[in-house]
């Protein structure tokens, strides 16, 4: 599911027909793009453009899609990888929830992010960074699941209880901070590697 701007933030080009724009709304006829790939496959010889590919959706069913556009293939394991068949569609008609942004810039991308956590906050400033809810969830799961082995713990301390809320709250806290090192540091050394150097490698 991806919106109008995902293409060209990619730099995916339009083979034929046409990308998604304002056309494709909830009350509009299901629309879908297609890969060069599934493209030949599903239609060899032929126009891709006004044929109907079935989408089967476990819980709300199989519809018909007309195909509007076909799009340059990607490469998601890399160049040496072969292409594989894609279906794109519009996220207008098909919403979800999990979603992903692409930024395209010719600059260095390390100064847009001001720019882009600003942006996000805009749309929904309720919602905190991503990897901080994975250390949030996991520290409140790792204090369920450690409370009923406190028996077990208390064994091996002398002169701390295990229970105690300067011993939980340490132990988050040192979690917590370590969690994001883990996270951050690697993000870090992204932003330092050659993007060209890395496509080489595949």
């Amino acid at each position: 599911m991806v919106t109008p701007g995902y293409f060209p933030a990619l730099n995916l080009k339009i083979g034929a027909g046409r990308p998604f724009d304002t056309r494709d709304h909830p009350d509009a006829p299901r629309v879908v793009m297609v890969s060069e790939t599934l493209a030949n496959r599903l239609w060899p010889g032929q126009s891709a453009i006004g044929q109907h590919l079935v989408v089967d959706y476990s819980t709300v069913g199989m519809y018909p899609y007309e195909v509007v556009g076909v799009v340059g293939d990607i490469r998601f394991r890399g160049p040496r990888s072969e292409p594989r068949p894609e279906i794109y569609l519009p996220h207008a008609q098909r919403s979800y929830l999990i979603r992903h942004v692409a930024i395209r810039t010719d600059e260095d991308p390390r100064a847009l992010i001001p720019a882009v956590r600003a942006a996000l906050r805009d749309i929904d400033p309720q919602k905190p960074a991503y990897g901080l809810r994975l250390l949030g969830g996991g520290a409140l799961l790792g204090l369920l699941a450690a409370w009923p082995l406190t028996g077990v713990v208390a064994s091996l301390l002398y002169g701390v209880q295990p229970t105690g809320p300067i011993t939980v709250v340490s132990v988050v806290a040192v979690r917590f901070m370590v969690g994001s090192i883990a996270m951050c540091l690697p993000s870090w050394r992204a932003t330092k590697a050659d993007p060209v150097a890395v496509l080489r490698r595949g």
